[in-house]
């Protein structure tokens, strides 16, 4: 199931040369890296690690492509210098761009499997099945785990990860210790953010290892610290993280990276926080925003469940101690990683998205298994109550289902795909057009075949006076980003789309588009999230001198020729400066 709801959409936004996810790696990033052989200051948002294994993947794809840019003949942008090799290059981009999609896929998938081999240490198989089942149909999981972010890379590491830190916690193996240093690495060196996920679980890791060496080889905490399971894992980690960032070639490279990683990276981000205001107010909002977060994830039913397994967990250690129970010590010595990573993440960079609480919602979903199968599931109540909680639990299951197949439905039907089709036949190709945000939320102009387009950020009132576009494309998901960003004061550009939008400009609406599905559990009201930029409302403003010009395209009046009554007339008002909409 978890394989049929990641890879379900994931054509979503292609053909493209940027897609619609944002913060996505596309192609051209890895090939850039491929070209520089990601050396002499090579360096992006993210680490290397990723870049590496897709680019093991798309060279074989791309090679001609990256021979023909030495060569001068093209370059990475989709700008091509010589049309000869337009087709084949288009070909093979878009190939690479699925490829890196499955990537993703097989990654999720490869995540719940790993959650389930988690759980088998720790808990019995029906419990660790549910416990795959919740983290299957985490809402921000199944969207990360159909495009090329390093989301579900990094998170299938952090759980292999974890694997073999519940391993090291029962026995304490050198073997453990080596894998889980070098799941621990490659988990950074994916995300960097990831780093706040171990620095508590380390030192707690050392902790445990002295008490067990001291109980089972009665050895001080010296030695036990300096033996060769921590020496050699240390070591591994080192190397291992040099290795991948390329320090002895792209030391400079690294350098930016972590420049750019403390910097903009982490002080522009567009939400409500800035580091101006960190305070104890400004935190708690931050932890509500968290739990908000996590209960969307999950949806609120199971995320109630999940705290009810973490109680009930808790209480078992009141009541038996705390290294009594192994499992239970095990699964309780989860919450280290959780706590780690809100302290030393989440409360630093004092913003919260669902994407970077995924591996919180992970840990919880132990809880939560755990209270389904003990005591909603249980074997040792009446019949009345295994009828009752087993319908409650497929109805539990079945609203988390709904909810997460919701994103897969809102990526197929997005609302660009019809608006790319009226564009096509409304909007005459001679016309000068500019959309307004990044490329990521804004129709795919690359295929329409204007004679001239471009996106921006920034639009000047003089523009909109001199009335130089023809059209202006505007959509949700950019008035989502600016509102988040000038939360302070708006920006001019922003000012100037209120004009638009308020009719205080030559420009009026000539197209609205947006998909409704009639089951949509997607309530994003209080959610920082990047998925309430699928599927955004578009509105495309036509200047005042092309109504007429777009009434006698003779593509428009072949559409007009085809449409029922009601829709002409809803359309004729729009041209005849009525202020009427197309939705």
């Amino acid at each position: 199931m978890s394989f049929f709801l990641n890879i379900l959409g994931i054509w979503w936004g292609l053909p493209s040369w940027e897609g619609w996810a944002p913060d996505e790696i596309i192609p051209k990033d890895v090939l850039l890296g491929i070209s520089d052989l990601f050396s002499g200051n090579w360096y992006d948002t993210y680490p290397p690690f990723h870049f590496y294994l897709l680019a093991v993947l798309y060279l074989p794809l791309n090679l001609p492509a990256i021979i023909w840019r030495e060569l001068g003949f093209i370059d990475f942008s989709g700008v091509l210098v010589d049309n000869s090799t337009t087709n084949i290059f288009h070909l093979t981009y878009q190939i690479s761009y699925f490829v890196g999609r499955i990537v993703s896929v097989l990654m999720g998938t490869g995540t719940v499997l790993v959650v389930y081999l988690c759980g088998r240490e720790i808990s019995p198989k029906q419990e660790s099945l549910l416990t795959a089942l919740i983290v299957s149909l985490l809402t921000p999981f199944v969207y990360y785990s159909k495009i090329i972010n390093v989301e579900v890379p990094y998170v299938f590491w952090f759980c292999l990860s974890l694997l073999f830190y519940i391993r090291i916690l029962k026995a304490h193996r050198l073997t453990d210790y080596l894998l889980f240093s070098a799941a621990a690495v490659l988990s950074i060196c994916t995300k960097d953010q990831a780093y706040g996920l171990y620095v508590l679980t380390a030192p707690y890791i050392l902790i445990s290892k002295c008490i067990h060496d001291r109980r089972t080889l009665r050895v001080g905490w010296l030695q036990s610290l300096t033996d060769r399971k921590v020496l050699y894992s240390t070591a591994l980690s080192v190397i291992l993280f040099c290795a991948i960032h390329n320090i002895l070639f792209n030391y400079s490279g690294f350098l930016s990276h972590v420049q750019l990683l403390i910097g903009p990276a982490s002080y522009d981000s567009a939400d409500f926080f800035t580091r101006d205001d960190n305070n104890w107010s400004q935190h708690w909002q931050l932890l509500l925003q968290s739990l908000r977060n996590v209960q969307f994830s999950f949806t609120l039913p199971v995320f109630g469940i999940c705290l009810a397994g973490l109680v009930m967990s808790l209480f078992k250690v009141y009541r038996n101690g705390f290294g009594r129970d192994i499992n239970n010590y095990c699964k309780l010595s989860l919450l280290v990683p959780v706590i780690s990573y809100y302290l030393f993440f989440v409360s630093v960079i004092l913003y919260s998205r669902t994407r970077f609480l995924i591996p919180v919602c992970i840990i919880l979903a132990f809880f939560g298994a755990q209270f389904i199968s003990d005591v909603l599931l249980s074997r040792k109540r009446y019949l009345t109550y295994k009828v009752l909680g087993r319908s409650f639990v497929f109805i539990l299951f079945f609203y988390m289902f709904v909810q997460a197949f919701s994103v897969d439905i809102v990526m197929i039907n997005d609302a660009r795909y019809v608006t790319e089709k009226e564009m096509d036949l409304t909007i005459p190709k001679t016309s000068y057009v500019l959309g307004i945000g990044d490329v990521e939320y804004l129709p795919r102009f690359e295929y329409r075949g204007f004679d001239a387009y471009e996106t921006t950020h920034r639009l000047s009132e003089e523009e909109i006076d001199a009335g130089i576009y023809d059209y202006i494309i505007t959509t949700s998901a950019y008035d989502i980003l600016e509102r988040h960003k000038q939360y302070k004061s708006k920006s001019t550009t922003y000012k100037m789309v209120d004009k638009i939008v308020n009719g205080d400009t030559q420009y009026q609406v000539f197209y609205q588009n947006s998909y409704q599905p009639k089951w949509n559990l997607l309530n994003f009201e209080g959610v920082s999230s990047n998925l309430d930029k699928i599927n955004p409302e578009i509105i495309i403003y036509v200047h005042s001198r092309n109504i007429t010009n777009a009434y006698n395209e003779p593509e428009l009046s072949g559409l007009i020729s085809s449409m029922p009554m009601n829709d002409i007339g809803s359309m004729m008002g729009v041209l005849s400066g009525q202020d009427n909409k197309q939705t």
